[in-house]
């Protein structure tokens, strides 16, 4: 559902998860504008607070990677290595920035909060996950390892 969702909300055929960002995660479109977060009560919610309950679960593996990824990178990837380790995707549930920060917030907060913010909640996530896979869109050169963090 979601790759034709972003594709659709971007105009384009595979779109990185910066286009994605802006008409899904948050702004006038974002899927959370309108449902108010569970965490702090304000309006305007993560993607996963607003997809249905179906679609997200307590978190089987914590997922690092970088938004260059285009659209098809990651759900490729994604999906080699749910049949690599042979997993079944309704079991699995990923915890992954995008879908499971609060946009909204993170764009409303300065830049410095931000971050000490952002590190506190990927370390308490990895704590309570337990489990890390690492996504790398190539073998020989990876944009995960020339990101910023």
């Amino acid at each position: 559902i979601f790759p034709a969702e972003a594709c659709a909300a971007t105009g384009l055929d595979n779109p990185t998860f910066h286009n994605i960002c802006p008409v899904l995660a948050f702004g006038d479109s974002g899927k959370g504008k309108h449902i108010i977060c569970p965490r702090d009560g304000k309006m305007g919610c993560s993607i996963v607070d607003a997809v249905e309950g179906q679609h997200r679960g307590r978190a089987t593996h914590f997922v690092s990677w970088c938004w260059d990824y285009s659209l098809d990178e990651f759900t490729g990837s994604i999906g080699s290595w749910l049949l690599k380790e042979n997993l079944c995707p309704d079991d699995t549930f990923l915890w992954v920035c995008f879908f499971c920060n609060n946009q909204y917030r993170i764009k409303d907060t300065g830049s410095q909060v931000a971050a000490q913010e952002l590190r506190s909640t990927f370390e308490h996530s990895l704590e309570q996950v337990g489990q890390m896979v690492i996504m790398l869109n190539d073998f020989v050169d990876p944009m995960y390892i020339s990101r910023a963090w």
